[in-house]
């Protein structure tokens, strides 16, 4: 055993009186959020720009062409309703059946303006400018 000099025997003699001290319960706290790994943010990144690039895809070469095409004919198609004067031909029905036709090719351009926001929100997240959009799983109903 080694010695201790008299002022060492003092302080540790100070350093170990006891001290009584009321405990209380702590409630345990969820463990908060780990940060993502580098190379799970790079993954994120590179399912990001799948996504994107699919929806680009599927935007301009199925979204768009349908739309356009069927907005085309949808013109003609409620044209000719009008022009013929055509009627339901029950009685006390639509006078006017070209209002209702009329309704098919505005809904397939308003699809056309939606699918171009679309594609503008892909270019933005291939480009880096904004996520916004990809952040959260689609809404499915």
């Amino acid at each position: 055993q080694t010695t201790l000099p008299p002022a060492s025997e003092a302080l540790e003699q100070e350093n170990t009186a006891t001290v009584e001290v009321e405990t209380t319960q702590v409630p345990v706290l969820p463990e908060p959020p780990r940060d993502e790994t580098l190379a799970e943010a790079r993954a994120s990144e590179r399912e990001l720009d799948r996504e994107a690039r699919i929806d680009l895809c599927g935007c301009v070469f199925f979204l768009l062409p349908f739309t356009l095409l069927v907005g085309y004919y949808g013109i003609g198609f409620s044209y000719e309703a009008f022009t013929l004067g055509e009627t339901s031909g029950d009685p006390g029905g639509l006078p006017y059946r070209w209002i209702i036709k009329a309704v098919i090719p505005f809904a397939f351009f308003s699809m056309t303006i939606s699918g171009l926001g679309m594609m503008i929100r892909c270019i933005n997240a291939l480009r880096g400018v904004s996520k916004d959009g990809f952040s959260h799983p689609p809404i499915q109903h």
